[in-house]
């Protein structure tokens, strides 16, 4: 938590450091109403400017004037607001808006006062909906007059949206940056992210229709406006990708489809062409993908669709690639976190995946990342967002390139041991290469990198490492193959695990004093280790969960509140529940539950919680297939299991470890 303590009125200087910058950056793209906002904002008096300031900083736009009573706002004058038009009082245009406001208790009262027969147990929106019917009008509610609306919102939202560079209804990130809770990005100069009304009305018109979270008509659809910047055109691709998806009639849906431009959406229009029977529409489709593609994954989809669909290829290049991928067995160990099984493989490796290639990229490009921001919470480069970079400072990137030597881009790097060995080991020109590909669409670049890099014979390679039920995803396939054009070995290494007699398992079961494990507590523990099929040695012990355990699950575990009054909290058996489970296994039924209870007691003590683990429900479900439940009580009488003391939680470990012998019997 933060030690600092900021002054009563912290939200004002706030406020008026934001309209110092939008005055200083952003006149040009205001109209005559925000101009005319800010200059009745500066006509109020400082207690004035507070009042309207919280208001604001506030969900929604319509306040009970007893709910806006602070301390040190005395001296406002509501009369004063009013007469500026920054406040009104209550309209039937704002009916629905009050209706929305109300809380489940005022829509009761509502409906008793019109004899409306409505479920005690009705929800809050069942109750609006009955509200609603009544057709009733502002006036038929009556006494509304402690009640205010905050006026001309759409002005004040256009300001904090040219300030931020995107849809911020609160001026918070001043005050966090203040607590010292959230960093700032004061060093870089002022770059303007728009060059003119047209491009930021356009994202500001899209931005608020994301925000709406509904499908949109054709007819609405053909009323936008034309988006010019990338991040505009991205927002109204994504729209319009969601509606033709959200949209019944196929047909509709292909109208939509074809008012894009870009991917993902052009291989979902190439995919409704064909199933509509437009194959020939389709082919040209994919032809003009080929030829002009919008980048990698899209070339990657025409390919792989084409000799699926019109040369009647059987497997996609995802699965083909999946399937033909070198295998490798590791123990079992390593479950759920086979990376480190594949890097104890090798004698000399290391994590990769997106960290290695946007590290170098950022810091080795960080004097001109560093030159611009379009405010000082905007850690997004604009001409990153934009994909202007590479063209800007085309002749400085190659310059850089030219100069960098093997030692130079070392020292960037002096204490990051990973970076250290990977530019030791590789060509300059292969490092630059693939940070020139990056910075000519960084967003769309960054991703998407194989999981490991290894060093074999004084050569790195890479590997993407895929488990059972893994899937490739088009990103990696596009990774892959450049980092093989500009000349690295890369492959996906499919892995198994192999079953390890002398393995150790501690097949874990918890009772808790509820289900979700952010509040609840553990309130005993009971585990049973098993090797090689055996129980070796088991562990028992209840705990005190400070707080009361509700009477239901009194009921159903038997535990109560005397049982674990004098018990040792988690964190006094957690060293001896630790040393237990030391090299084994996790194993549970419904493992999810009891890993999340244990990772949650764990983060209460500011201590991590990770090992492999194992759930018998899911592997039951794999290797016994067809049961009519997988409930733990069900298995057990299903295999003639003994199942005496159910909800304890030693009774339910010990069942769970003979579903684990099963499943292993199986497995073997």
């Amino acid at each position: 938590m933060s030690d600092i303590v900021l002054p009563p009125k912290y939200y004002l200087d706030h406020f008026e450091e934001f309209i110092r910058e939008v005055k200083k950056h952003h006149s040009p793209l205001m109209e005559e109403r925000h101009h005319l906002y800010l200059a009745d904002y500066d006509k109020l008096v400082n207690d004035s400017k507070c009042l309207l300031i919280r208001m604001i900083n506030r969900s929604g736009k319509i306040f009970d004037k007893s709910s806006l009573i602070y301390e040190e706002i005395e001296a406002y004058n509501w009369e004063e607001l009013r007469e500026l038009n920054l406040v009104r009082s209550l309209e039937e245009q704002d009916l629905l808006d009050y209706l929305n406001w109300l809380k489940k208790d005022d829509f009761k009262k509502i409906l008793l006062n019109a004899n409306i027969p409505f479920k005690k147990s009705a929800s809050r929106e069942e109750l609006l909906t009955l509200a609603l019917n009544l057709n009733y009008s502002l006036s038929d509610l009556g006494g509304l007059d402690h009640m205010v609306v905050l006026n001309r919102h759409e002005e004040i939202d256009y300001l904090l949206f040219l300030y931020f560079g995107k849809l911020q209804n609160k001026l918070i990130l001043p005050t966090l940056r203040d607590l010292g809770i959230r960093q700032s990005n004061k060093k870089g100069k002022f770059v303007a992210k728009f060059q003119n009304k047209e491009e930021a009305f356009t994202q500001y018109f899209y931005a608020h229709l994301k925000q709406q979270k509904r499908v949109f008509t054709l007819e609405e659809i053909e009323t936008w406006p034309t988006a010019h910047l990338v991040e505009t055109k991205s927002l109204r691709e994504e729209l319009l990708l969601k509606s033709a998806q959200k949209t019944e009639d196929p047909n509709i849906a292909l109208s939509i489809l074809k008012l894009c431009q870009d991917y993902p959406a052009t291989t979902h229009r190439a995919r409704l062409l064909h199933q509509l029977g437009f194959v020939d529409e389709c082919l040209l489709e994919l032809e003009r993908m080929m030829d002009d593609p919008n980048n990698d994954e899209e070339l990657l989809f025409a390919e792989d669709f084409l000799q699926r669909k019109y040369q009647k290829k059987r497997l996609s290049l995802l699965t083909e690639t999946l399937r033909n991928a070198e295998s490798l067995s590791i123990d079992e160990s390593f479950y759920r976190h086979p990376e480190f099984g594949v890097l104890a493989h090798y004698e000399n490796g290391h994590f990769a995946e997106n960290y290695l290639w946007n590290t170098l990229f950022w810091t080795f490009f960080q004097e001109q990342l560093e030159d611009s921001a379009h405010s000082e919470f905007d850690y997004a480069p604009p001409e990153l967002v934009e994909k202007t970079f590479f063209a800007k400072h085309e002749e400085t990137i190659f310059h850089k390139f030219k100069t960098t030597s093997k030692e130079d881009l070392k020292a960037l790097f002096a204490e990051d041991e990973i970076l250290l060995d990977f530019i030791e080991f590789t060509d300059l020109d292969k490092i630059f290469q693939m940070l020139a590909y990056m910075a000519q669409d960084f967003y769309g670049r960054s991703s998407g990198f194989p999981d490991l890099f290894i060093i074999e014979n004084n050569e790195v390679s890479f590997i993407e490492v895929k488990a059972e039920g893994d899937s490739l995803r088009p990103s990696q396939i596009k990774q892959m193959r450049q980092l093989e054009k500009v000349g690295f070995k890369v492959k996906v290494l499919q892995v198994n695990y192999k079953l390890n007699p002398q393995q150790t398992y501690v097949v874990v079961d918890l009772e808790t004093t509820g289900s979700l494990s952010s509040w609840n507590r553990v309130t005993e523990i009971g585990a049973v280790k098993i090797q090689n099929g055996q129980v070796i040695d088991t562990f028992q012990t209840l705990i005190n969960p400070e707080r009361s355990i509700p009477q239901s699950i009194q009921e159903l575990t038997g535990i109560t509140n005397e049982m674990v009054k004098d018990a040792p909290t988690f964190s006094g058996i957690v060293e001896k529940f630790l040393d237990f489970m030391d090299g084994s296994i996790f194993v549970a039924h419904n493992a999810g539950f009891d890993y999340g209870f244990i990772q949650n007691e764990f983060a209460r003590l500011e201590e991590r919680f990770v090992m492999p683990y194992i759930c018998t429900k899911a592997w039951m479900r794999k290797y016994y297939p067809g049961l009519p439940s997988y409930g733990l009580k069900n298995l057990c009488q299903t295999f003639n299991i003994s199942l005496e003391s159910h909800h304890r939680a030693l009774c339910d470990a010990t069942a769970a470890a003979h579903l684990l012998n099963l499943i292993n019997q199986k497995r073997s």
